[in-house]
């Protein structure tokens, strides 16, 4: 496992699969030893490429690696999908560092119709610091955002996005 290879506990997990029914379709930045706690029916590893590949899929998991290439590459991937309409009619919930300040945030939170800040700090699986130093927000990218909001209030804080960049 490398620095960038933090796993989703459960706790974080186990809403997200009740929220898409009992399944996620896919987890395009994944491993094996990821995979076996997130059971995506599909994944793509870091060699697949994910940003090269198609996401054919309904329901969407991403918990990416954080390091700042890798989240800057991945807001525009998110953006471009959303703007060319592959994403149309599909639900992705984003699990990433609520780096609020940083321009690969700012430019992917305004296409989110959903944020969930958390009200407490992840203790990833398989990292040997504990907590990591920053807080995560889930981005819900999709049309159910009234469920998002109840299904995921009781974890922090909520906030709905009316207006679109587009």
């Amino acid at each position: 496992m490398s620095n960038d290879e933090w796993f989703t506990p459960d706790w974080v997990l186990d809403p997200i699969r009740e929220f898409y029914g009992g399944q996620i379709d896919l987890d395009p930045f994944s491993s094996p030893e990821a995979n076996d706690r997130v059971r995506a029916t599909r994944f793509y590893t870091k060699e697949d490429d994910s940003y090269t590949q198609w996401w054919y899929a309904d329901k969407i998991f991403i918990n990416p690696p954080y390091s700042k290439p890798n989240l800057d590459k991945i807001a525009t991937s998110i953006i471009s999908r959303l703007q060319i309409g592959t994403l149309r009619h599909k639900e992705i919930c984003l699990l990433v560092p609520a780096y609020t300040s940083s321009k690969w945030f700012q430019k992917l939170v305004i296409w989110a119709n959903g944020v969930l800040f958390y009200n407490k700090r992840i203790s990833f699986v398989g990292s040997k610091k504990g907590s990591p130093l920053y807080p995560n927000v889930l981005m819900y990218f999709g049309e159910r955002k009234e469920e998002f909001f109840t299904k995921f209030k009781e974890f922090g804080w909520v906030y709905l996005h009316y207006l679109y960049p587009f």
